[in-house]
Parts: C-alpha cells; structure tokens; sequence
C-alpha cells in the first residue's frame, strides 16, 4: 500500500472506498451499520483533529499551516446552520436532537426520544460535529430497532463544573447517515491539495 499524501483529503477518500467496496459484502451480512460506524470514527474526525478552528488547540502535524484553504473551508462549514449545509440532504427526515436527563434503561425507555423533534434550523454543524464525536470518541452510542437497527443514537455528556448534568443527543437513521458521510466526503474532495506547498510548510518548521 502506498503511502498517505495527507490525511485531509486522501486518508479520508481511501475510507471512502474501502466503505463502497465493502458495504454490498456488509449489507448481506447484515453488518453495514457496524461498518458504516467503523469508517466514520476515522473518515470524519482524523481530518477534523487536524484542521480545527482557532481557539482550539492546534494539532501537531500543523495541517491548518499546510493546507490554510481547506481548515478556512472548514471553520465556515462549522459555523452554518446544519440544515443549511453542504453536509444536510433535504431528503433526511429522520435527524433529530435533544436532551436527555439520564441513561437509564434502555434507549426505548428513555422519555425524551418517544417525542423527537426535528434539528432546528438554528442548531450548527459544529454542535452536530461535537456529539457524533464525542460519542465515537467515548463510547456512548446506542441504537433502536430490535433485530433491524432503525436508529443510531449518539450521545454526549453536558458537564458542569466536572460534573454531569444531562446529555445531548443526535438520533438519525442508518440511511441518513450513510448521506451524510457522502456529502462529508463530497465536502473534502473539494479541497485543492498543494503538495509541494505542503511540504515547503514542513520543512520550515523543521
């Protein structure tokens, strides 16, 4: 296997082929959601490590200095309305967001997720972004659906003073998620990649 040329546009694009290679294989054993997840740890939040926004701490590979176009891209992207982005297919009913006051039980004994509401059309790509990551992240992901997986239930804990409050969710079907890493990588393969201006970044920091 070659080596990665970035992993902003091209570690990213390889996730995405192994998931088309292998999701008809995934499909028939039933297994495309466990697949699809494996992917989406690494194909959204490698790139996203690498190219976060100011007022965060900067990662040490210095991709936002080697790619400045793509890590701009990308802050405006966080800042827009999740329904309203590149990353939201009209088509996707099934996106929801909530609070929940606890995890006990099971996801369909929880209160809250008996009455999902809509995204609302002010709830931003980064606040989406922060909970599927933390979920990936920490674990706390569930599903519904009994021998059919429905829903994918990601949640993140809501904090105070080190102390957990509450938890935030995104719940969105298999279907639609599988949308949405399409127009993530839809979004990364815009990025223009200079190689060569990559690499005299590097060299000076050396």
């Amino acid at each position: 296997m070659s080596e990665y040329e970035d992993f902003v546009k091209d570690f990213p694009k390889r996730c995405q082929e192994l998931l088309n290679l292998a999701e008809r294989p995934a499909l028939d054993a039933g297994r495309e959601v466990t697949l699809m997840l494996m992917v989406a740890a690494t194909a959204l939040f490698i790139p996203f490590e690498r190219l976060k926004p100011e007022g965060r701490q900067d990662h040490p590979s210095k991709d936002k200095e080697r790619f400045p176009q793509a890590a701009t891209e990308l802050k405006t992207l966080l800042e827009k309305p999740f329904t309203a982005s590149d990353l939201f297919d009209k088509e996707a009913k099934s996106w929801a967001t909530g609070r929940l006051k606890s995890l006990d039980g099971a996801p369909d004994d929880w209160p809250e997720l008996q009455r999902l509401k809509p995204i609302s059309s002010e709830k931003k790509v980064n606040s989406i972004f922060k909970t599927i990551r933390n979920s990936l992240a920490h674990g706390n992901l569930y599903t519904r659906g009994g021998s059919e997986i429905k829903s994918i239930i990601f949640i993140s804990t809501i904090e105070d003073r080190d102390k957990i409050i509450g938890f935030q969710f995104v719940s969105v079907s298999p279907a639609d998620f599988r949308l949405f890493l399409t127009r993530w990588f839809e979004f990364l393969d815009k990025f223009h990649i200079d190689q060569k201006c990559a690499f005299n970044v590097v060299i000076k920091s050396t």
